[in-house]
Order: structure tokens, then C-alpha cells, then sequence
């Protein structure tokens, strides 16, 4: 027991050990990305051209330049984050400063497809840079060490372990997901799918509770509740099932049950002249499913079709 709250007590003090760290980039998730390193206590240097949008951060501290090469050279970071709009951007602010990567860890947490990830990686190397991408899998109000996010990160594990005490001012949940950097594209593509996916669901479902005359407050009540539970239900499966491509006969609904209640929706929406192509889709993976002998199994099976 003591031996692991000595360890505790140094990881933490390895958390709020004072690092230097510059941020490029300084829009409303940049911003967040900024705060969290302050609040734990890191120096910050921003690079952005409109100076204005860093006065709060200078204000409490933190230094402001327009160019990355000025940034390094002045500050000498052990910590190179990006959040820009477009790996574009990222890419010519990074060769402005390319005479001074050498040797520094950069962290890209922009959005962008796994071959752009790749190039600018391809380009980190080529300047003696180590690279690390990662994926902000939360709302920017969640950016820090202590609001409940969660990143996810790809890359060098020796250049990971280096800085994940510096990482962790931004999320308390940070994942490592291996070397391979299309991981992470590819992780935050599966959440940007579920978040859209349920977004939509629940704004469709308003609006159709709105079409028979149902309080919309009522449904927003009653639907976290729902979707909760609907999430402890699918969750295992995904571990099982889908991973493994071996869906079992449904023990409690199986498509068979669940086409009448797609079949349904579908209706609704087409009479009502309210958008149906969602359900459509859903429809056709479900009748594609029956077609092919899966009647008898889990909703999961519409994945072999997908």
C-alpha cells in the first residue's frame, strides 16, 4: 500500500512538473488546448498571426509570436502542439520553421485523413522532428487535466512516453494506440460517426415527436435514460460480435423483430415529408440481412453489409 502511494505521488509530481510547450494555433479548441497546459502549471508559447486572440493567455503569462521559427528560438519547447484548421496550414507553418525541428516532439492534434497524417509525418521525419498525431475524442468544455476528455494518440512509443506526462494536462483519459499513425484518423472517423450518427437520431426523434403533437421536453427527459441503457446493450456485442465477424441468434430481439419497427419509420417519415433517407439505408441493410439467412440474429449482423 505505501509502495503505491509513493508511486502515485511521483506520477503526479511528474504531471505538474513545469514543461515548456508551444501551441500553433489559437481558435476556440486551440484556446482550450492553451488553458489546460497553463493550468498545470506549463509555461506556454503561442504561435498565431492574429495576436489579438492570445491576449487572455498573455495576460496570465504565456508569450505570442507570429512564426513557429520565432517560437523555438526564443522558447526552446520540449513540446511542439498543433491545432489548426487543415494539415494544409499546419504544413506551412511547419516549413517556416523547418531549420528548427531538429530533434523536437511534435504533436499534431488537427483533423485530417490518414494520408495527409502520413505526409506530414513523412515531413516531421525529413526535418529530424518526432512525431506523435493525436484525436480529441470530446467537446473542447472537456479539454483538461481534471474535466472528464479523452485523446487518443499514434506514433513513436518512446517519443509518447516522453511527453504523456505533458499530454496529460489536456485529458485525464489519454489512450496510446500503437505506432501505426492511421490509427488515429481512423479512431476519430469511428467517433465522429457514433457522435453524428446519435446527434442525428435524437434532433430526427424531436422532430418527430413534434409531428404527433408529443411535448418535445417530455421525449429530451426521457431519452438519455434509453440511450444508456441501448449502449450498455451494444457495447459488449461490439467487443464480441462485430470484432470477430460471429453474430449469435438473438436470444431477445433479432432482425425478424426489428424490421416491422424499421419498415415503420420509414412510413412515418415519407408520409409525414420529413427526411427518410437514413431509414432507408437502415431498411436496406436489414432486408439485405433477411435475404441472406440472419432473420434469427442480433441487429448487430446488418454490419457483414455495411
Amino acid at each position: 500500500m505505501l509502495k503505491a502511494k509513493v508511486k502515485e505521488s511521483k506520477e503526479r509530481k511528474l504531471i505538474m512538473e513545469k514543461k515548456k510547450v508551444v501551441c500553433v494555433g489559437c481558435g476556440y479548441m486551440g484556446g482550450k488546448l492553451i488553458n489546460g497546459f497553463m493550468e498545470s502549471g506549463h509555461e506556454v508559447a503561442i504561435v498565431e498571426i492574429v495576436a489579438s486572440k492570445a491576449e487572455e493567455f498573455v495576460a496570465r503569462g504565456a508569450s505570442c509570436h507570429s512564426k513557429l521559427s520565432e517560437a523555438i528560438k526564443a522558447f526552446d519547447p520540449d513540446l511542439i502542439v498543433f491545432n489548426l484548421p487543415t494539415y494544409e496550414l499546419d504544413t506551412v507553418c511547419l516549413n517556416e520553421a523547418a531549420d528548427y525541428v531538429n530533434g523536437k516532439c511534435i504533436v499534431n492534434l488537427s483533423t485530417g485523413t490518414a494520408e495527409k497524417v502520413l505526409k506530414f509525418k513523412n515531413l516531421v521525419d525529413s526535418l529530424g522532428g518526432k512525431f506523435i498525431v493525436g484525436v480529441i475524442t470530446c467537446y473542447p468544455r472537456n479539454i483538461g487535466a481534471d474535466r472528464g476528455g479523452s485523446l487518443f494518440f499514434a506514433g513513436d512509443e518512446s517519443t509518447y512516453n516522453n511527453v504523456k506526462d505533458i499530454l496529460a494536462s489536456l485529458s485525464p483519459t489519454n489512450i496510446y494506440m500503437g505506432e501505426d499513425v492511421a490509427a488515429a484518423p481512423g479512431m476519430d472517423v469511428a467517433f465522429l460517426t457514433a457522435h453524428y450518427g446519435l446527434y442525428w437520431g435524437v434532433i430526427q426523434a424531436a422532430e418527430s415527436c413534434k409531428k404527433n403533437n408529443i411535448p418535445v421536453e417530455l421525449f429530451a427527459d426521457a431519452v438519455k435514460p434509453m440511450m444508456m441503457s441501448v449502449l450498455d446493450i451494444i457495447c459488449p456485442n461490439l467487443k464480441s460480435m462485430v470484432a470477430k465477424d460471429d453474430y449469435c441468434i438473438a436470444t431477445d430481439s433479432d432482425l425478424y423483430t426489428h424490421a416491422p419497427s424499421i419498415n415503420l419509420l420509414v412510413e412515418f417519415y415519407t408520409s409525414h415529408g420529413m427526411d427518410d433517407s437514413v431509414f432507408k439505408g437502415i431498411k436496406d441493410l436489414v432486408d439485405t440481412a433477411l435475404e441472406n439467412g440472419d432473420g434469427d440474429k442480433n441487429f448487430e449482423a446488418i454490419a457483414k453489409y455495411i
